[in-house]
């Protein structure tokens, strides 16, 4: 299948003598010889589908993917006569995304990932299809849409390419390691954003996080704040996603200076004239003229006049030491003692010695200092990119992430916030007066949950969801 059949001659007049030239055939003195080509197989391949909810046609919308495990499928899109082995590898020369293989397991290994280069697979004649797993090569992100390509190649990785398939290996970056066309993206996204109307649009998003400071505050000062942070940051980057499938919420990492995102081009230049001022924006930035929306902190967004590319270390305490190294050494994730604003867990000191400083440095008395306003600047979601990063980073390094089975999630040992089992009741808990519900694992979370009011004072009070 697939191979040329030159000159071949088909008699199909009376038996030749033997000795006969059968090339040309008589009465021709010159004859151009025909090519005869079988059919060559095509493969199709599916990314973040599965075999028993397969579409009838592929979805364009799913073929992102990140440096986690992803389901795969390929298959011979026309029958064939028999089986036909194919190599899986990365387009050549790279351009962009690179991704690794490994063969399909079920289950799938607990915190392992796909490490190969290449992968064989033999796919059926009949056109079934066969599972494989995906993930991004660490270090090897996409930089445009879809730069990530996928060949299909018989029987070994220099055959034919039988088939291909572009997707995007998109994760969050360093804000200041970004393209100017990332960058531009971006910032695009953030302005449609800005723009929509009904929804969850920024208005939206902005009284959100306000809210979630009211009734007992259960997105700060509690074990809640980076698990509310993470499904709040995910809404928020979904739907600039459906604005533009490229972008992420990309982090801005304080521990260094970042002279490329605190530009005019970029998230603000330091705005002049007192302490406090308006950042400055180029002319053709998506964020020139950017106001807020909240009745009480409207108008245009205020930050300090810091020079903010510096190093934060360098000219301001107490950000000598913003991210500080041990935060890795806590083995627990919230706080053990009989109170929730003891300083003896990751959560907790994360927040106070990481995550404050961060809001403080770039904003003096503007938007980001108070958990009220500051979700009306766009730097906001930089910010807590980065506090995301650091949890994802003491998950690994604890072997604390949720292992997927089936349709069950459980979680290693200690499996609760205050690692003693007393997350059920508040009742059970020596700080029930102070714990605010969504606190332990098994609580759910405002707004997500559905619940809305409770009694004031107590810790049932959720915040009381407004009027669209």
């Amino acid at each position: 299948a697939g191979n040329p059949l030159v000159n071949t001659v088909v008699n199909t007049g009376p038996a030749l003598a033997s000795g006969s030239s059968l090339w040309p055939p008589s009465p021709y003195s010159t004859c151009k010889p025909i090519t005869l080509r079988l059919g060559s197989p095509d493969v199709e391949i599916r990314i973040n589908e599965t075999t028993d909810a397969i579409l009838p046609r592929d979805n364009p919308t799913d073929d992102y993917l990140t440096w986690a495990p992803t389901y795969a499928l390929a298959r011979l899109s026309t029958p064939m006569g028999s089986d036909v082995d194919v190599v899986l590898t990365n387009d050549a020369p790279n351009i962009g995304g690179n991704v690794r293989f490994a063969a399909f397991a079920d289950p799938w290994p607990a915190n392992t990932t796909a490490t190969a280069s290449t992968l064989l697979l033999t796919l059926p004649a009949d056109g079934s299809w066969v599972p494989f797993i995906i993930a991004g090569e660490y270090g090897t992100p996409s930089i445009n849409d879809k730069d990530a390509i996928i060949e299909a190649h018989q029987t070994n990785a220099a055959g034919p390419i039988l088939g291909t398939k572009a997707l995007m290996v998109r994760v969050r970056k360093n804000a200041n390691t970004l393209t100017n066309s990332e960058r531009d993206r971006f910032l695009f996204a953030w302005q449609k954003f800005r723009k929509k109307v009904g929804g969850l649009n920024y208005v939206v998003v902005q009284e959100m996080h306000r809210l979630a400071s009211t009734a007992g505050d259960e997105a700060h000062m509690q074990p809640a704040f980076l698990t509310w942070h993470r499904a709040f940051l995910l809404l928020v980057e979904r739907e600039l996603q459906q604005i533009d499938p490229s972008v992420a919420l990309h982090y801005w990492d304080w521990d260094a200076a970042a002279p490329y995102i605190f530009t005019e081009d970029f998230m603000g230049a330091p705005g002049a004239g007192g302490f406090v001022a308006e950042p400055q924006f180029s002319p053709t930035n998506p964020l020139i003229g950017w106001d807020t929306d909240l009745p009480f902190s409207g108008g245009e967004l205020r930050r300090n006049t810091d020079d903010h590319t510096l190093d934060p270390g360098s000219n301001m305490k107490p950000l000598d030491d913003p991210v500080d190294p041990s935060l890795i050494d806590f083995t627990d994730y919230g706080p053990t003692s009989s109170s929730v604003f003891a300083v003896n867990s990751f959560s907790d000191d994360v927040e106070k010695s990481s995550h404050n400083p961060g809001h403080g440095w770039p904003c003096g008395s503007g938007h980001l200092f108070t958990p009220s306003r500051s979700a009306a600047d766009p730097l906001f979601f930089l910010l807590h990119s980065q506090i995301d990063r650091e949890w994802a980073y003491w998950q690994n390094m604890h072997d604390r992430q949720g292992v997927a089975g089936g349709l069950s999630v459980t979680f290693p040992a200690p499996q609760h916030y205050d690692n003693d089992g007393a997350w059920n009741s508040p009742g059970n808990t020596p700080d029930a007066g102070f714990r605010q519900r969504g606190s332990y694992l098994e609580d759910g979370i405002w707004p997500w949950d559905g619940t809305s009011g409770g009694t004031p004072g107590t810790v049932e009070e959720r915040p009381i969801n407004q009027a669209t």
